[in-house]
C-alpha cells in the first residue's frame, strides 16, 4: 500500500527521533570525566567518615597523597568520557587504597556486574595460576583450545604478564596490601577480572612459553552461557557433587586431623551449627582418640561468626593467661566494647597444635590462626594470611550508592582490635607462619600438598 507523499516525512521524523534517543540511551551509559570525579570524591569522603582504622595504618597525609595521586591521574588522562567498566577501574583502586579487605565493591544488579549474567560482558575463557607475580596456564576453557596446562603466559594482546598482575593486584582491596590474598583473588577471578580491569577484547592474542620457545595463539573472548557450556563440556561429571561438609575430623595414627572451612552465617544455619555444643562433641571425641597432634586446617576459611572462634579458644589456650581482653571494637561513632578473654577449658587438647593457613585464611578464618600463635603452642604452616594481625576493619558496612554511576559500595565501619602482640613482630602483616609454605609449578601440577607433608614430618621429629 502506498502511504502517500504527506506520511513520509511524518515517518522519517519519528525514525530520527527513535536513532536520536537511542543514541542519547548508548552515550548515558558513559560517565564524563566531572561524573567519575564526583564519585571518586564521594567515595573518598565516605571512607574518612565510616572506616575507624583508615588512620591506624597510614597518615592523613600519605592517604591524601595517594588521593590526589589518582585523581590527578584522571584529571590528566585524554579520555574525556568512562565507560562503567573504565570507572569501576578507577573506583576500585580507590577502595584499595583504603588498606582493608572487607569492602564490597558492587553486586551483581549493578551498572557493571549485571553485563556479565546478560551475556553482554566476556570472559576470557581460561584459568590461570599466579606464582612469585607470574601467570601460567591452569586450564584452557577456550573453543581453540591451543593453550597448554603449565604454559607460562608471557603477554596478552601486547601486555605482559607482570603489567596485567600489577592492574589487579591495584584494583582488589586488601589488609595492609597482603599478596598472598590478593594473588589468590586474582586467581580465583582471573577470567572476568581481565575483562573489568585490563581489557575488553573480543579476541586475546596470547603470548605463551611452551619448551623453553615462545608461542602464539588467539582465543575468542566467551559470553557467560557460552563458557558455562564450555566449563562443563570439557569437565563432564558422572556424579552430581555431594554438598560440602561444614566441617571434616578424622584420626590417622596418634593424629586428629579437623578442616574448618568456613564459618560462615548461613552455612552454620543450614547445619544447625550451635558453636558451644558443636566444638564440645569434637573435643570429646579428640580425648576420646587421645590424640597427641591435633592439625587445624583453617586455608581458604574467609571467616564469618566471631563465635566460631570464641567457643574453640577455651579447648586451645595454654596455661592460665591474664589478657585483658580478647578483642576490642570500635565503632564508626566512636563506640568502643571490649570482649573477655575466655578460661582454659577442662577437657582443653594437651598435645601438640598445627594451624594450616593460607592468602584465603581471611577474616575470623585468619583470627583464630593470630589467636592460637599468640595463646597457644600452635606451630603456624603454610602462606601469610589475608587478615591483618593487630586488627581491622569488618562487621557490619556502610551501603553508599554513587551518585553517577549508581554502583554501591560496602565499606566496613567497625575496627576489630587485637589485645596481645608478643608473638609476631610486625602486626602490620597477617599472620605470619612458623615454617612458610611456598607452591612452585610443578607443585601445582603434581597437586602437591606441601602444608601437609611439612606438618608430618614435624610430627615424625616429635615421635
Amino acid at each position: 500500500m502506498d502511504i502517500g507523499p504527506m506520511r513520509k516525512p511524518l515517518i522519517l521524523y519519528f525514525s530520527l527521533l527513535l536513532f536520536s534517543l537511542v543514541a542519547n540511551n548508548i552515550k548515558a551509559q558513559d560517565l564524563s570525566k566531572n561524573e567519575l570525579l564526583t564519585d571518586l570524591q564521594q567515595l573518598k569522603t565516605a571512607i574518612e567518615e565510616y572506616q575507624v582504622s583508615l588512620f591506624e595504618f597510614q597518615s592523613p597525609e600519605l592517604w591524601n597523597q595517594h588521593c590526589t595521586k589518582l585523581f590527578n591521574q584522571i584529571k590528566d588522562d585524554s579520555a574525556q568520557s568512562y565507560s562503567y567498566q573504565k570507572a569501576f577501574y578507577w573506583i576500585s583502586r580507590m577502595a584499595s587504597q583504603a588498606n582493608e579487605g572487607h569492602y564490597r565493591l558492587g553486586n551483581w544488579q549493578d551498572t557493571v556486574h549485571s553485563g556479565f549474567l546478560a551475556n553482554r560482558y566476556l570472559y576470557l575463557p581460561i584459568a590461570v595460576w599466579l606464582i612469585e607475580g607470574r601467570l601460567y596456564l591452569k586450564r584452557d576453557y577456550s573453543k581453540e583450545q591451543c593453550l597448554n596446562r603449565g604454559s607460562e603466559i608471557l603477554s596478552i594482546n601486547g601486555l605482559s604478564s607482570t603489567e596485567i598482575v600489577d592492574i589487579l593486584r591495584k584494583c582488589n582491596p586488601a589488609d595492609a596490601n597482603i599478596l598472598s590474598y590478593k594473588d589468590h583473588v586474582i586467581e580465583s577471578g582471573f577470567n572476568w577480572q581481565y575483562y573489568l580491569y585490563v581489557d575488553t577484547a573480543g579476541l586475546a592474542k596470547i603470548q605463551y612459553l611452551k619448551n623453553d620457545s615462545i608461542h602464539e595463539c588467539q582465543i575468542r573472548a566467551l559470553c557467560r552461557d557460552s563458557l558455562f557450556a564450555q566449563v562443563n563440556r570439557l569437565n563432564p561429571q558422572a556424579e552430581p557433587k555431594l554438598e560440602d561438609p561444614f566441617y571434616t575430623l578424622r584420626f590417622e595414627s596418634n593424629t586428629a586431623w579437623l578442616e574448618l572451612p568456613s564459618f560462615d552465617r548461613n552455612r552454620m544455619k543450614q547445619f544447625d551449627i550451635d558453636p558451644d555444643d558443636f566444638y564440645e562433641a569434637i573435643f570429646d571425641s579428640i580425648n576420646t582418640a587421645q590424640s597427641e597432634h591435633l592439625v587445624i586446617d583453617l586455608r581458604a576459611n574467609t571467616g564469618g561468626r566471631n563465635e566460631m572462634v570464641d567457643e574453640i579458644l577455651p579447648y586451645l589456650i595454654h596455661g592460665e593467661l591474664h589478657v585483658d581482653f580478647l578483642r576490642k571494637s570500635i565503632s564508626w561513632k566512636g563506640k568502643e566494647k571490649k570482649y573477655r578473654f575466655p578460661k582454659r577449658d577442662k577437657n582443653a587438647f594437651q598435645g601438640q597444635i598445627y594451624v594450616l593457613i593460607n592468602g584465603l585464611s581471611f577474616s575470623n578464618g585468619s583470627v583464630l590462626a593470630r589467636h592460637l600463635k599468640e595463646y597457644s603452642n600452635a606451630i603456624i604452616i603454610g602462606e601469610e594470611s589475608a587478615s591483618r594481625y593487630k586488627g581491622f576493619a569488618a562487621g557490619s558496612q556502610e551501603q553508599i550508592t554513587l551518585q553517577n554511576s549508581g554502583l554501591q559500595i560496602g565499606i566496613p565501619r567497625y575496627y576489630l582490635f587485637y589485645g596481645l602482640n608478643l608473638n609476631q613482630e610486625n602486626s602490620n602483616q597477617g599472620v605470619i607462619p612458623h615454617i612458610p609454605v611456598t607452591y612452585g609449578l610443578e607443585d601445582r601440577l603434581m597437586e602437591r600438598d606441601l602444608a601437609r607433608e611439612v606438618v608430618l614430618e614435624q610430627i615424625k621429629k616429635r615421635q
